[in-house]
């Protein structure tokens, strides 16, 4: 449970992202920049990342964020910043990648809450948080 002066909160989401046509495109390396660029991305925003698990199509998140923020926003935000990174840094992979359109992401992406949070509120209702 994170306290913040007028609230305490406990918003644990999973987000999934996939390549546009689900493709394989990540190799190590991209997949070690990407959780770089996401880590600063999610301490500029008062996000915690708890979790990253990469594959050569997919990402999947861990995070933890403030009641105060919108998730879509982050989350277009953070499409379009990593899309910006690999174009720059990894050219090759990206001509390879890229028929028509330069684009990494599905347009789409999961977005589900995680957590325990039926105990969380029984303790915050009975004063234990």
């Amino acid at each position: 449970m994170t306290a913040h002066p007028h609230c305490k909160y406990n918003l644990n989401f999973t987000l999934v992202l996939k390549t546009k046509d689900n493709k394989s495109f990540f190799n190590e390396a991209m997949l070690s920049r990407v959780k770089e660029i996401i880590q600063r991305l999610s301490s500029e925003n008062d996000i915690e990342l708890t979790g990253f698990d990469g594959h050569e199509n997919h990402i999947k998140l861990n995070l933890l964020m403030h009641p105060n923020l919108t998730p879509s926003k982050f989350i277009n935000s953070l499409k379009t910043v990593t899309s910006r990174y690999l174009r720059k840094e990894f050219p090759i992979q990206q001509s390879q990648f890229y028929y028509k359109e330069r684009v990494i992401w599905d347009r789409g992406y999961c977005l589900v809450t995680s957590g325990d949070f039926g105990q969380t509120i029984d303790a915050y209702l009975a004063n234990e948080i």
